[in-house]
Order: C-alpha cells, then sequence, then structure tokens
C-alpha cells in the first residue's frame, strides 16, 4: 500500500547580494555551467560511439535508451532523497543511479 505524501513547506527568500558577491557567484555559475556542457558533450559522443559499435547491438537491445527527454530521470522523490534522508525514494529500487556510479575513464 502506498503512504500518503507528506506536506512539504517551501519558504523563498529573495538572495541579497552586493556587487562583488554576485560577481562571484556569476563567476561559479558560468564555471558550472561549461563543465555540465563538458560532460554532456563527453557522455554523447560515448553513446554515439556505442550505438554505431555492432558489437554493442545485443547490450542495447537487453538496456534500450529512453527517447523521451524525461524518460529516466530520477523522480522529484528521488531528487529529494538525494537531499534529504528523510525522505524516501518512491521509484522501485535501483531506479536512482547510486553515487558514485558515474565512470570518468577517457576511452
Amino acid at each position: 500500500m502506498r503512504h500518503k505524501p507528506t506536506p512539504t513547506f517551501i519558504l523563498a527568500l529573495p538572495l541579497q547580494v552586493n556587487a562583488q558577491q554576485a560577481a562571484r557567484l556569476q563567476a561559479h555559475f558560468e564555471c558550472a555551467r561549461q563543465l555540465y556542457n563538458a560532460l554532456l558533450a563527453e557522455a554523447m559522443k560515448c553513446l554515439r560511439r556505442m550505438k554505431a559499435d555492432p558489437a554493442q547491438a545485443g547490450l542495447l537491445a537487453a538496456f534500450p535508451i529512453p527517447t523521451s527527454p524525461l524518460a529516466g530521470r530520477p523522480s522529484l522523490a528521488c531528487a529529494r532523497s538525494m537531499v534529504s534522508p528523510n525522505t524516501a525514494c518512491t521509484r522501485r529500487p535501483g531506479a536512482c543511479a547510486p553515487a558514485g556510479s558515474l565512470s570518468t575513464s577517457t576511452a
């Protein structure tokens, strides 16, 4: 039986920073954006190589790649459980990638 969702309360406060703090935050966000885009580009190259490799045909058949942009993303409950250990993930066990499961090798 499913548990009833727990009520969530969110308080959003405006962030008040001076010009120096705003510049520093902007620099951090820009670095994060560039890192994200670089990692995404590498993952897409790896995926294209895997799709083009005939040796991977059995693997692709066993683990189909989602075609929907939202398919395969962790649910909001999973995201919450990554932030707060008191919130349980409602997806099937193993649906969320465990920490450290991403490969860092460059092939």
